[in-house]
């Protein structure tokens, strides 16, 4: 039987490698200024704070950037609906030159979501970029309690809630392949802060 102070020695004396990055949850505001998603970030995707509050659906809701040559915004659209098949269709209308080979369209579900993940690679203004574009909608037993729940009452609250969802990383393919991993594991930890009520 070895010595307390040898076993302590053996504790003490191993290298256990690179600490995996802090993750941190961040919350995030619809466009009615109302802290209703949240999503955890590891440390190394830096958020950028000065994003304002508008309803205009062309400005994203949060951003959070790796290094400088990767971008990722958060959009909701409330009062509208967007089929995940279009907007996944409208990404791939972004690149040119794209590497037939990189497109890769995957079924989502997550966080009370439902939608696709398109991952291709291409050219935007003749420099190399891939997207990787999460398009979710609530999936249909949420959607139904949630509308059961707040029918007739905050109706703007309700939309919200009920908003669909595109998270977009684009940039440079080599940091993008580098982080793919981290990139899916972010937006898979999107979800509402409220929990998702039942059927009545």
């Amino acid at each position: 039987m070895l010595p307390l102070f040898l076993i302590l020695l053996l504790l003490c004396g191993c290298d256990a490698g690179p600490s995996a990055p802090q993750e941190q949850w961040h919350q995030i505001a619809d466009r009615s200024n109302n802290f209703i998603y949240r999503i955890k970030a590891p440390s190394h995707l830096g958020r950028r704070e000065e994003i304002p509050v508008t309803e205009d659906t062309r400005f994203p809701i949060a951003e959070f950037s790796i290094e400088p040559n990767v971008v990722i915004t958060i959009h909701n659209f409330p009062f509208q609906k967007i089929a995940p098949e279009a907007q996944v269709s409208r990404w791939r209308n972004q690149l040119t030159d794209i590497d037939a080979q990189s497109i890769k369209v995957s079924p989502q579900h997550f966080g009370g979501y439902v939608g696709y993940l398109f991952e291709a690679q291409g050219s935007r203004k003749s420099t190399p970029t891939k997207i990787m574009g999460w398009a979710l909608q609530l999936a249909p037993e949420h959607d139904a309690s949630v509308k059961a729940n707040y029918y007739g009452k905050e109706q703007d609250h309700l939309e919200q809630l009920r908003a669909d969802i595109t998270i977009k990383a684009v940039g440079d393919p080599k940091i993008m392949q580098k982080y793919r991993n981290d990139l899916i594991k972010f937006a898979q930890n999107f979800e509402l802060i409220e929990e998702l009520p039942t059927l009545p």
